[in-house]
């Protein structure tokens, strides 16, 4: 999925001129997208051992600026463009994510929270080829990049 012009945000919204703006300045525009090679939400859910549904280190992508990892995760591109395509829900995610409840993991029989899941998914569209960290040494895609 590129995002210029004449396509959509995954909500289906076209992207404002101002938010075209924002992310041919910034992290740039997604023009050689991988998100059909980065494990889904419900493959990572689906296969982690010891009863438990997880999308690892993915709350990562959200905690607070002021915090260890925040900055690291806010230089990342994906999170960059996140941030510009869909502002409503950073906010949410955020004090998901400050509340201190398990967010992206839980037990046998417990959900992780759905607005994680629908933003991991997201977040899927958002990873160029050309991101840092994101092809590996082999030259093949790191599946697990937005887990970590």
């Amino acid at each position: 999925m590129r995002f210029s012009s004449g396509e959509l945000r995954p909500q289906g919204q076209p992207l404002t001129s101002e938010q075209l703006s924002a992310l041919e300045t910034g992290p740039g525009l997604v023009m050689d997208p991988v998100f059909d090679e980065i494990m889904s939400a419900e493959t990572s859910i689906a296969t982690l051992q010891a009863g438990y549904a997880s999308l690892g280190n993915f709350s990562a992508y959200f905690e607070s600026p002021t915090s260890f990892i925040g900055p690291i995760y806010d230089q990342i591109p994906c999170k960059q463009r996140f941030r510009i395509v869909s502002p409503e829900l950073v906010e949410p995610l955020e004090a998901l994510v400050a509340s201190g409840a398990n967010t992206t993991c839980a037990p046998a029989g417990e959900t992780i929270h759905p607005l994680f899941v629908e933003a991991y998914e997201h977040m899927r569209m958002l990873v160029d080829r050309k991101d840092k960290a994101v092809v590996c040494d082999d030259g093949t895609v790191d599946r697990l990049i937005l887990l970590r």
